[in-house]
Order: structure tokens, then sequence, then C-alpha cells
């Protein structure tokens, strides 16, 4: 007869070191052990639960090289194969089975009971719209260069699909022309030096053009250029915008020519030759030029006046014009 001793958890008699209602209180909180990785499922094996285990075994190095791509296989072998490899071979696999959706035979995976890839894919993404825009949202934003070098391949591919879109769609081309130029200024400046010089006829015609449809935008860039030649040591080393000059405004403010334009001047009220345009270290003072190239000190004199009242400026002439007497 076995001799009986006493439990070491409960202090019951037993034959063993426990007895049997602690033996599998104890065999129930090894079962019960949490996993040392995620802390969250109960152990499977060396100390981690399923997931966490099969993802370390993914991540070991087998020390054998894929039939496939030559190289070092890290996780699962796949028929002498690595993942990726076995999963390329599977994917280009006829499967004998026609879709049931589109008609044609199935390469590759089968879907939702007998349809090819591209078919189930259209059909989840008509049933689940919101998840798909946050799928694809979400790997927009994780892989931009994918997604650019995306959609330069399919405008190379479909350039009648991208005309049409911009003469469907005039203003969101044009915001979308404008944050790109904005974006690549040197892309854009190589381009436009590119075309200019691939097609020097068309744009000499087309400045012609222009020249003839807007001939007070040329006179008063025109006469810019020149007030800064004659009364700046440097002259002009910027765009008009930047020296003030809004020539839409001007324009705006003047408007149309009260006659025939070959008898008008575009005069400045004050004239220029009465503002300062450089300071004592001899650098060009952009307040005066603005100054005098504000859309008020604009107005359309005949040939005769312009030359009579040439470069004076008095109380008289402000007075004459209603202007304010400013030196």
């Amino acid at each position: 007869m076995a001799r009986k001793t006493n439990c070491e958890d409960c202090g019951e008699l037993c034959g063993g070191k426990r007895c049997r209602r602690c033996w599998k209180i104890e065999a129930k909180r090894k079962r019960d052990k949490v996993c040392i990785r995620c802390e969250k499922e109960k152990v499977y094996a060396k100390g981690m639960c399923g997931r966490c285990y099969a993802k370390k075994l993914a991540h070991k190095a087998r020390d054998v090289i894929c039939l496939e791509c030559k190289k070092e296989i890290i996780g699962r072998i796949y028929k002498g194969t690595c993942r990726s490899c076995y999963s390329k071979k599977e994917s280009q696999k006829p499967r004998g089975i026609n879709c049931i959706k589109c008609g044609k035979e199935i390469v590759g995976g089968v879907y939702n009971r007998g349809m090819c890839q591209s078919c189930y894919s259209k059909k989840w993404k008509k049933e689940n719209p919101e998840r798909y825009r946050a799928k694809n949202k979400k790997w927009k934003k994780e892989n931009p260069e994918k997604v650019n070098s995306n959609a330069r391949k399919w405008r190379k591919e479909n350039p009648e699909k991208v005309k049409k879109w911009a003469k469907e769609n005039p203003e969101k081309n044009r915001a979308a022309t404008k944050k790109w130029q904005k974006a690549n200024p040197e892309k854009v400046k190589t381009i436009n030096k590119k075309y200019r010089d691939e097609n020097t006829g068309k744009v000499k015609a087309a400045t012609k053009k222009w020249g003839e449809e807007n001939p007070e935008n040329i006179r008063l860039r025109k006469r810019l250029r020149v007030a800064l030649k004659v009364y700046t040591e440097e002259g002009k080393i910027m765009s008009s915008k930047k020296y003030g000059l809004d020539i839409k405004a001007v324009v705006k403010h003047l408007g149309p020519c009260p006659g025939n334009i070959s008898l008008y001047h575009l005069d400045h009220i004050r004239p220029l030759n009465s503002f300062n345009f450089t300071n004592k270290d001899g650098t060009q003072n952009l307040e005066e030029i603005r100054k005098a190239n504000r859309p008020e000190n604009h107005q359309w004199l005949t040939v005769e006046e312009n030359l009579f009242k040439h470069g004076k400026w008095s109380q008289k002439i402000a007075n004459k014009f209603g202007v304010k007497y400013e030196t």
C-alpha cells in the first residue's frame, strides 16, 4: 500500500506531492500562461502564442538558397523556393476553371467560389466603398513615389483621355497646372526654354499677335525698362511685379483709349524725373519706383499735350489734373 503524505499546496493527505484537485489547478494555470511577446493570448510554444511563434519562424534564416531568385530563404520553404517566388509562380498558374462573372480562364487564385481576382476586387470595391477609399488613401500617403510614377505611366499610355479630361474640366486643369508650376519652377524654366528653342517661329508670331492685342501692356513695360535704365545705374534687374507695376490694375484704371491709339501717349501725371529712384548707397529705391508706377499716376494724353507737358511738375499742373502735389 502506497504511503500517504501531505499535499504541498492544501496540506491534505494524498499519494504524492500534490493532491488530484491541486494538480488540476496547477495544470490549468500552466495552460493559461500569457504570451511573452504580445501579452494577450495563451502560450502555444516556447512561451509564445501561435501567432507570435509563427512570426518568429517567418523571420528565421534557413541556410537554404531559393531555386528561383538564388537568395537565402528566410522563413518557410515552399517547394525549394522562398515565399515571394512561390507566390509569383502560383499567381501565373492557370487553374483550368473559367470565371463565373467574366468567363475568362482563371490564372492564379480562385476567389469567392469561382471568381478571378480582378472581378472579385471590383465586386469588393462596390460593396465596401468607404473601406476601399480609406485603404487607398493610406496607401497613397505611404507610397507617394509609386503614385507619381504610376500616374506618369498612365498619362503616357492614355494621351487622348488626358486631353479629353482637360477639355471637360478647364478650371481644375488650370488649378492643377498652377500648383505644379509653383512646386517645380526650375522644371518649368527648362521646359519653356526647350519649347522656345524648338519653336522660334511660333513664339515670335504669338508674341507679335499678343503685342497687337495688348499695346498698353507693351508700352507700360517699355516705359518702366527705359526709366530704370535712365534714372538708375543697375537698370531693370527684376520683374515688373516686383517693382510694383500691376499692369492689369493700370489698364483697368486707364480704360479704353479715347481715340486712335497711335495719336495718344500713356502719360505719368507726376513725371518720372521728379522721383528719386536711387538711394544714397547707389541701390534702387523700390518705394519711389512703386509710387511712380501706381495706377492713379497714369492717364491718356494726346501726343501734342504730352510733348507740351513733357517732364514739368508744379502745383499748377497737379491742380489741372486733380492730383495731390508732392515733391
